[in-house]
């Protein structure tokens, strides 16, 4: 006698994966294979296909600060962006848990913990400050240019 298992009543079987990881596919040599991938990652591994799942990396969404000059506005003089990024198959075990990756476009980035991006946030905290006292000293330094010169 056959028994007809109603469909709602079948379960997948589902691989035990962690709540900050999802599997998703990735394209290694043509293959789409599936990979752990962590929540914040944001990279396509299929668009983004690599000859050799070692070279899987993943990375978080940006935040980009450009400086612009009033000689040229339309220009960045020059820029700053952090995301989260993670290594899985580095040597250094650090490149392979997540931190935060600082670059400004030039050949080096900077590979932080998350407590030294805590740090470095702090003193740009500070830094924005400075910068905020320099604004108003310039802006009281043109107001009393304009009030002597009127």
């Amino acid at each position: 006698m056959n028994t007809v298992v109603p469909e709602q009543a079948v379960v997948p079987v589902s691989v035990p994966v962690s709540p900050a990881v999802r599997l998703v596919p990735a394209l290694v040599r043509g293959q789409r294979i599936f990979i752990e991938d962590p929540s914040w990652c944001i990279v396509d591994h299929v668009k983004l296909h690599t000859g050799a799942v070692e070279d899987i990396t993943h990375w978080s969404e940006g935040v980009i600060m450009q400086v612009l000059s009033m000689l040229t506005p339309d220009t960045a003089h020059s820029e700053l962006f952090a995301r989260v990024n993670s290594d899985p198959a580095h040597r250094d075990p650090r490149m392979r848990a997540a931190h935060v990756l600082v670059g400004n476009e030039s050949a080096v980035d900077a590979f932080l913990t998350p407590d030294m991006a805590d740090e470095l946030a702090a003193d740009l905290v500070g830094f924005a400050a400075a910068v905020r006292g320099a604004a108003r000293t310039a802006r009281r330094a043109n107001q009393s240019c304009m009030a002597v010169s009127s």
